[in-house]
């Protein structure tokens, strides 16, 4: 005697009182079977529901004439069969009723009515639902069709693809590996066809049962109910297992994209102690209403992936209803991308099909190399009736979809990295560009005869969006124009200040009819001196449509731009003058009527914009030599720079083409590596033509270092209080790598030229030993933290003549009169036009500054001198329009001077508990 389980209870008391569940059985005895029970659910049918079981003839499939009459026992779908004895091995079974709906957690307002065919021969379960509802007529059609030898199916087999047919319509392929039958790992029964599914149960098939459950309930609603829907359905697949009619395709595509699974995954936990989740029904449905044509299990994407880097999908692994099958590449491109079909990790061509065998593995890959979006589907087809793939397949269904974000990113190479060492990497971007968009925040004054100028609607969008509009007629000046304000507590007030410094480009959104060709000029100004201004123009290329027009205040006097820019001075007034060049007067004719000029969004790198760090993920950790890149997309138009966060501790790793303003990828930044005792050959295209590493213990070496103490018997200027040693390791010693210049307090009354000094230091020079004109210095130094103390890294004109005539650059100084002034540090410029406490400088917050290393940089070109710190720049002279020595005495050679001054009028008073304290450098490199 052989056992058949038969039904599914939805809670342990069900299983217990009605018999059902895993532990329910079909007795076959020789007479026939006797059934225990079974479970009806479309959701749930509710108590009282109609059940129908019919036995049909093996032959034919028509009813033998024994047919029982049964009602469900409660609010899940139970129905006990207990008392039958069934005589034939088939049998249909039908229940209607009313449905607890789990689209809405109540019992439905309209009836619904489910049937199965079973074999009780062979299955394990016989549950009604549905997905065999779904199926039945198509199973019947294809069992009874003996006329045709193409569609007759014995039962197994008309099932069987009755089912694939039926998943298929929803797009859902693969029925074979999704309902593979058995029992699991811990011996529970696993469905082998739609009859032994459950709403209960978590596993894949039975997933699917409660996402199309849910589908045809949403499906239903948007008709004239459920039971039309299963209709036209059960017609439409019966005929050939596909669905053809166009309204029940539509039908199921939209109410795949409108079911809310959230809600089906809440009520079925109502219904059943299960644990399935909306994920995991969410992943049967095509949420895209059938524009992607691939179920959400089977869609992947990639954001964030560079230009030029091919992106791989997950493997679709070839199962049994593929084997044989015909693949190939279908693609929604960006311009620009390339799509392969990889093939068992080869890539072959994407217009040629490939025939699959069981277990091959299949990928789609994305190149591209613009940025953009493309999106490419992996689609199969029948193969031919020899086997071949077809040229032009007729019919070809979609089994994957992968979309690629490609992105525009920092690219570079590294070079000289040790093997196990790692250099980490901080890209830093201007905190963007400020922008004025005239809503609300902004005011304007027309002048020289502008008809008028005020904030109005946007003439495309409306009073959604607030514009600047200038109008300019007949009658006013050429260069008649308005002056933006920003409006602060209500009142008009200049601008944020622009950062020309950093950014010298700023945009403008613009929409006019004049005609194509129309300059626009726009007039950055200091509004404490009239004479202080610099203008820049652009060129209108559009007409009654808005554009983005860019001033390039980086042009100089012979190209678009006019003035000159005078770092010392703030520019924060901007005026437009459209149809007037500020370069030369030329204009545009004056308009024969009036003309309206809008503008928005003026957007420009600001004076306040800090240089920071952007979030953590915008970093990137190199632990090998060849091509990186970052992680985060680099936003056009915006400046970035990238700087050496951590490196090992014996080797120096130095940056090239490390700052820059996007525009599309950036792949030209360079890490080149090297041994920390031997400096880069080359930096940002310079050439190293000096340096020192003090890679030898003892005193600094001579043939690149003298002492001067040429004041000590007299004192040293500035009121220091300190005696300059000379080649005395107590005050000037190398170790280990590092130089330190230590201040120490003490009397060396024993000495020649000894000045009656209460401390000793020393202040090491190049001066006859090496001397340049322009180029790159930078000094790796870590600063005393000792009030009263005075460090300076600093260059003085290697020519004869006398301070400040000669010129001074102090690269780093830094003050000691209190704590906070220890966090930070100086850079100042010293010429006979302005020294002294009235020389060029500027200040720069460094609170490890004498706790850590820094690198302080100079950079020397004949037309600017930039002063800064690890990258950053905080103080530029640029060399006036009409230079002379008084103002830039900075054309001759400079030699440098490494020095620890004790007091003065920088250092302060030194405290009476001071002993001694010491500036350390690691390194001091000149490129050029």
């Amino acid at each position: 005697m052989r056992f058949i389980a038969i039904g599914v209870a939805a809670t342990a008391v069900l299983l217990t009182a009605c018999g059902g569940g895993d532990g329910a059985k079909v007795s076959k005895f020789d007479n026939g079977f006797s059934v225990e029970g079974g479970i009806a659910q479309k959701g749930p049918m509710a108590a009282g529901s109609r059940v129908s079981i019919d036995e049909l003839i093996s032959s034919t499939f028509a009813s033998a004439g024994a047919s029982y009459n049964l009602q469900t026992t409660g609010d899940l779908g139970a129905f006990d069969t207990s008392a039958l004895r069934i005589s034939r091995q088939y049998i249909k079974t039908y229940v209607s009723g009313y449905y607890r709906n789990e689209m809405t957690g109540l019992l439905a307002n309209d009836q619904v009515t489910l049937m199965a065919y079973s074999d009780l021969d062979a299955d394990r379960l016989v549950n009604v639902n549905l997905l065999t509802t779904l199926a039945g007529p198509r199973i019947e059609k294809l069992v009874q069709d003996k006329t045709s030898t193409s569609t007759y199916r014995k039962f197994s087999a008309a099932r069987t693809q009755a089912q694939k047919e039926v998943l298929a319509a929803f797009r859902i392929y693969n029925s074979t590996d999704l309902m593979p039958g058995g029992t699991d790992s811990t011996q529970n029964v696993v469905a082998g066809n739609f009859n032994e599914l459950d709403l209960s149960k978590t596993q894949t098939g039975s997933q699917i049962l409660a996402a199309l459950s849910a589908v045809a309930v949403k499906a239903g609603s948007n008709g004239a109910g459920i039971s039309e829907f299963i209709a036209d359905f059960q017609a439409d697949l019966a005929a050939d297992g596909l669905i053809n009619q166009a309204a029940v395709r539509s039908q199921i595509d939209a109410a795949s994209a409108a079911t809310d699974m959230a809600k089906v995954a809440t009520n079925l936990k109502t219904f059943f102690p299960t644990t399935v989740t909306a994920a995991q029904l969410s992943l049967w449905i095509d949420s895209s209403a059938g524009a992607d044509q691939v179920i959400d299990k089977y869609k992947f994407s990639a954001s964030n992936v560079g230009t030029d880097v091919l992106s791989k999908s997950p493997l679709f692994l070839v199962g049994p209803d593929d084997a044989g099958q015909c693949f190939s590449v279908s693609t929604s491109s960006a311009t620009g991308a390339s799509v392969g079909l990889h093939y068992n990790g080869v890539q072959v061509s994407s217009s040629s099909l490939q025939r699959a065998k069981l277990g091959d593995q299949l990928a789609l890959g994305i190149m591209a190399s613009t940025a953009g979006e493309t999106t490419a589907y992996l689609q199969r087809s029948a193969s031919k009736t020899n086997g071949a793939c077809p040229s032009s397949p007729a019919q070809t269904t979609r089994v994957l979809k992968y979309t690629v974000q490609s992105v525009n990113l920092l690219k570079g190479t590294t070079t000289g990295l040790g093997l196990g060492k790692t250099v980490l990497l901080n890209r830093k971007v201007f905190g963007y560009r400020n922008t004025i968009n005239f809503a609300g925040a902004a005011d304007l004054i027309g002048f020289e005869g502008l008809v008028s100028a005020s904030i109005a609607n946007d003439p495309v969008s409306g009073a959604a969006n607030p514009v600047a509009k200038l109008v300019k007629g007949p009658l006013g000046r050429p260069y008649a124009g308005a002056t933006i304000f920003t409006l602060r507590q209500g009142a008009s007030t200049t601008l944020p200040a622009f950062d020309l410094a950093n950014d010298k480009r700023v945009t403008l959104r613009s929409y006019t009819s004049a005609p194509p060709g129309t300059v626009i000029s726009l007039k950055l100004e200091n509004p404490l001196n009239s004479e202080a201004n610099i203008s820049a123009q652009a060129v209108t290329t559009a007409r009654d449509e808005w554009e983005t027009l860019t001033f390039d205040f980086s042009a100089g006097p012979t190209g678009l731009t006019w003035g000159s820019w005078n770092p010392l001075l703030t520019y924060n007034m901007a005026s437009l003058f459209p149809g007037y060049s500020m370069k030369n007067g030329a204009t545009n004719p004056l308009p024969t009527t009036n003309t309206a000029f809008y503008f928005d969004d003026l957007r420009y790198a600001a004076v306040s914009d800090a240089l920071a760090v952007d979030a953590a993920d915008d970093a990137v950790s190199i632990s090998s030599d060849g091509a990186f890149a970052f992680p985060k997309p680099i936003a056009e138009g915006s400046r970035y720079r990238v700087l050496v966060a951590a490196q090992p501790e014996d080797q120096v790793c130095t940056l090239t083409n490390a700052d820059f303003v996007a525009s599309g990828a950036y792949s030209s930044l360079a890490v080149n590596c090297s041994d920390a005792s031997k400096a880069p050959a080359t930096l940002d295209g310079r050439a190293l033509v000096w340096n020192d590493e003090f890679n030898s213990d003892g005193l600094p070496d001579g043939s690149k270092w003298s002492y001067d103490t040429e004041r000590n018997r007299v004192g040293w200027y500035n009121n220091e209080l300190q005696y300059y040693a000379s080649g005395r390791l107590q005050n000037s010693s190398i170790k280990s790598g590092v130089l330190s210049v230590t201040g120490i307090r003490e009397r060396l009354s024993g000495l020649q030229d000894y000045g009656n000094q209460n401390f000793s230091s020393a202040r090491l020079i190049t001066r006859g030993k090496f001397s340049f004109t322009y180029g790159f210095v930078e000094v790796s130094a870590k600063l005393p933290c000792s009030l009263g103390t005075w460090p300076a890294i600093w260059m003085l004109g290697a020519s004869a003549g006398n301070w400040p005539d000669i010129g001074e650059i102090d690269i780093l100084e830094q003050r000691g009169f209190s704590n906070s002034e220890k966090q930070t540090v100086l850079a100042t410029l010293h010429m006979a036009s302005q020294f002294g406490g009235n020389g060029i400088t500027a200040s720069k917050a460094l609170p490890d500054a004498c706790t850590a290393f820094h690198k302080y940089q100079l950079t020397w070109t004949p037309s600017k001198i930039s002063l800064g710190v690890d990258g950053n720049v905080y103080n530029t002279y640029v060399k006036p329009i009409n230079a002379t020595n008084s103002n830039w005495p900075f054309d001759k050679p400079q030699y440098l001077l490494l020095n620890l001054a004790m007091g003065g009028d920088l250092g302060g008073a030194v405290p009476s508990d001071f002993l001694t304290d010491r500036m350390e450098v690691e390194y001091v490199r000149v490129y050029q």
